[in-house]
């Protein structure tokens, strides 16, 4: 009896732990997007309440993986360009929203 208590709590924890690893995968969406000109800014920020989060930017383009909710972007451009802000993303489970080319203005 020992052993078949043993084996069903492993399996309990096996199973708990792959249900918790599975509702954290739903849990993100992901924005992208790419500036104008391509090597106009380094890096990109993403930005909730008081929390936010730093991406880099490579090629021009830009990815963040963020849990849903509503975000700000702020696009940190190099000298003599303006920073880009991008107001009111909405991140839903499993989406990617695309805020497709943003332009650095001097």
């Amino acid at each position: 009896m020992g052993i078949m208590k043993a084996t069903w709590a492993f399996g309990a924890v096996i199973a708990g732990v792959t249900t918790l690893h599975a509702l954290k995968i739903r849990e993100s969406g992901t924005i992208s997007g790419k500036i104008s000109p391509p090597d106009g800014a380094k890096f990109a920020w993403a930005i909730i309440g008081y929390d936010s989060s730093k991406t880099s930017i490579a090629e021009g383009k830009f990815l963040f993986k963020l849990k849903p909710g509503e975000y700000k972007v702020v696009i940190d451009a190099s000298d003599p360009l303006k920073d880009a802000v991008v107001d009111a993303i909405q991140i839903a489970d499993g989406k990617t929203v695309d805020l497709g080319e943003i332009p650095l203005k001097p």
